[in-house]
């Protein structure tokens, strides 16, 4: 049965779709040689040179497939003979002996429960499905099966090439190529395929080969630190599980003027990434604060600038910059992602926002970090929020460890970003104007739900309970609104756009409810109500000997210096809002 399970590949190089296609290119043609040299691949026929033909510009049917498939697993004639019928009424007779066994073994499933679909062309969704089968994964359990690329571009198979939209566009040269590229992944319990495959660890010089045909530029060198790094970083006594820095403070600052996509090729470990937040003094200077918020449906919905957004607008917020972080180290450890959680005051017993860290995983092991520690001008060498574990469970254990009486976490998310930005939440319902915190259920193939306090959720006046992941919600990217990637303008650009009550701070409008900062000496807020600037308010601080407001005979509010988790109140007419300080 071993061999069995470990030739599942050979179908996956038999199945593909109808559509015509070019000669394959030289990394399909390549991928196909590796496979045929580890015996997971046989052609077609023979070239004029002696070469196998593999034929990956051919389309193949399912039930070719399947026949293809049982013949290169050596299953003898008798074998086949007592395989109990598989329920298909579409099987031609000559593949009905493969088709049967197949599906007795569990190597195939049909479209329905009479039909296999043996003349159907198979989709990219379809045949990365069996792909990831093969590994282990449980459609259903551990990926949306008609959105299987979610699953394979995490692990690394794919790299975003196909989507609801490149669906069809799938042929053998790109099953060859998957196949191949599905050799290094990680299966589910945690070895690669190849491993599962043959039993021993996946050879150095073909796991080069193998990454290069999935197009990964090589891990550099991370064992020894550059000569002259910042002292801080041996302050921050970061693990080794992240790397060594590779620049020189001076080096560092020579990318101040760098674009994105230069800095995603040039940083690769985590302190290099410290030290470019600090040496260019990310985020002093921003345009813009605070997440990104739209409406749609009856829901405010929250997400978090995309990394050009970030950096456009030099934002230092927990949001912004994980984002901004992720994207330039994606591909520098076997996985990177987020951890968010939302947080609730337990003597007012109301939200009073959350936050986000990223993570990144090397082997079996997670380290997180905070990289608002070191971002907007902040060096917080104690929130670094630094903790290396065994499991994603941990996780949330550390961060539990963070509450306080006024600082309570009811729920914790890890979120592996496999679209690239983090989850957009559930925040405000806005007919009963309660708080939540949920998403949609499509995206539970893409995130973990480490911890979530529901006997709160549910008895808290001000809040609206939801399962986190909420099937009877749908959300996608193309909701989102063009903004939202900017990074420098708002759903509302000018308090004259918005209705009741708001305050306006650095050129963000902000309505009630929503965390903003971090403040410093000498910034100002105006109040307005209906568009219009008001004078004449009374204003409410929680916190007035860490937090010190002032308002002048204009109305207009002079900060100094506050602390993180202050909540303010304005109140204009009959009109109320209540506001969070953010930052450090």
């Amino acid at each position: 049965m071993k061999k069995l399970i470990a030739l599942i590949l050979a179908v996956m190089l038999l199945l593909a779709c109808a559509i015509p296609a070019q000669a394959a290119d030289s990394r399909k043609v390549e991928a196909a040689a590796v496979l045929y040299d580890l015996g997971l691949f046989q052609g077609t026929g023979t070239n004029t040179d002696g070469t196998p033909d593999f034929s990956l510009d051919r389309a193949a049917k399912r039930a070719e497939g399947v026949t293809l498939l049982v013949r290169l697993l050596g299953i003898g004639e008798e074998t086949l003979k007592n395989a109990s019928d598989a329920p298909f009424s579409d099987v031609p007779g000559w593949a009905k002996p493969y088709v049967n066994f197949a599906y007795e073994n569990d190597l195939t499933k049909g479209i329905s429960a009479d039909k296999l679909g043996a003349n159907d062309a198979v989709t990219a969704a379809q045949y990365l499905t069996f792909v990831l089968r093969a590994m282990g994964y449980v459609s259903g359990e551990d990926f949306d099966w008609s959105a299987s690329w979610a699953l394979t571009d995490r692990l690394g198979i794919t790299h975003g090439e196909y989507n609801a939209k490149a669906n069809k566009s799938f042929q053998r040269g790109d099953a060859a190529l998957v196949s191949a590229c599905a050799l290094k992944a990680a299966c589910k319990n945690g070895k690669t395929l190849y491993e599962n495959i043959f039993g021993k660890r996946l050879p150095d010089d073909l796991r080069a080969q193998l990454s290069a045909l999935a197009g990964e530029t090589a891990r550099r060198d991370t064992s020894k630190a550059a000569g002259g790094y910042a002292s801080y970083l041996d302050e921050l006594d970061l693990p080794d599980l992240l790397g060594q820095p590779q620049y020189s403070q001076k080096q560092i600052c020579a990318m101040q003027g760098y674009t994105l996509d230069q800095l995603k090729d040039a940083i690769y470990t985590v302190p290099d990434m410290i030290q470019y937040l600090v040496e260019t003094n990310y985020g002093e200077n921003p345009v813009w604060e605070n997440d990104v918020h739209f409406s749609d449906g009856s829901y405010e919905w929250a997400i978090n600038k995309s990394a050009a957004g970030a950096k456009d607008s030099d934002c230092p917020s927990c949001g912004a910059v994980s984002n901004l972080t992720r994207h330039i180290l994606e591909g520098d450890y076997d996985d990177c992602g987020y951890i968010l959680w939302g947080t609730y005051d337990k003597d007012k017993n109301e939200t009073n926002g959350g936050h986000v860290i990223n993570f990144y995983q090397v082997g079996n092991q997670y380290v997180t970090f905070d990289y608002t520690s070191v971002s907007g001008g902040s060096f917080r060498p104690n929130g670094t929020n630094c903790w290396v574990v065994g499991s994603t469970k941990a996780i949330a254990e550390q961060a539990r460890k963070q509450e306080t009486d006024a600082y309570t976490i009811h729920t914790i998310v890890l979120d592996r970003g496999a679209y690239r930005m983090q989850l957009p939440l559930g925040w405000r319902n806005k007919t009963t104007d309660k708080s939540c915190y949920f998403t949609a259920g499509a995206y539970r193939y893409d995130a973990e739900l480490l911890y979530q306090d529901a006997k709160w959720q549910r008895s808290c006046p001000s809040f609206e309970y939801h399962p986190f992941f909420d099937d009877s919600v749908s959300m996608d990217e193309s909701r989102y609104p063009d903004w939202a990637f900017d990074g420098t303008t708002d759903e509302y650009g000018t308090p004259s756009d918005v209705a009741g009550l708001c305050i306006y701070y650095r050129g963000f409008t902000i309505e009630p409810g929503y965390r903003f900062g971090p403040i410093e000496e000498g910034q100002t807020i105006q109040v307005y109500l209906d568009g219009v600037r008001q004078t004449n308010f009374t204003l409410q601080n929680s916190s007035p000997a860490t937090c010190r407001l002032t308002v002048r005979e204009d109305g207009t509010i002079v900060c100094g210096r506050a602390s993180a988790d202050t909540t303010i109140y304005i109140r204009c007419g009959t009109s109320e809002g209540r506001y969070i300080l953010g930052g450090p």
